[in-house]
């Protein structure tokens, strides 16, 4: 009963994952590692972001994830969505280099 219990659990968490917004917490932030929840096409899904999305008033901000540039962010919900130039090789569960023009 116990490994259901966990992967239902597991299952839960994954279902609803909310990326950590650290701009809240420090402004000047300009590089940090962090891991991939999610990937589809071009477009990165991750645990932490520094990385601003645009607003109506406001462009996003942009960078790299490793060897990727960021063209673009898009906030679903609870989720910020990285858009890249092209289609990662890295995988999800695996840790990335952010980093802030």
């Amino acid at each position: 009963m116990k490994t259901m219990t966990r992967d239902w659990f597991h299952h839960f968490l994954e279902a609803v994952q909310m990326t950590k917004i650290l701009f809240h917490e420090d402004a000047y932030l300009k590089e940090r590692q962090t891991k991939v929840t999610k990937i589809e096409g071009n477009r990165v899904l991750l645990e932490e972001t520094m990385f601003f999305p645009q607003t109506s008033n406001e462009p996003g901000d942009l960078g790299k994830i490793n060897d990727c540039e960021v063209i673009g962010l898009k906030k679903e919900g609870d989720e910020i969505w990285h858009i890249l130039n092209k289609a990662p090789l890295f995988k999800k569960g695996d840790t990335v280099n952010l980093q802030l023009d």
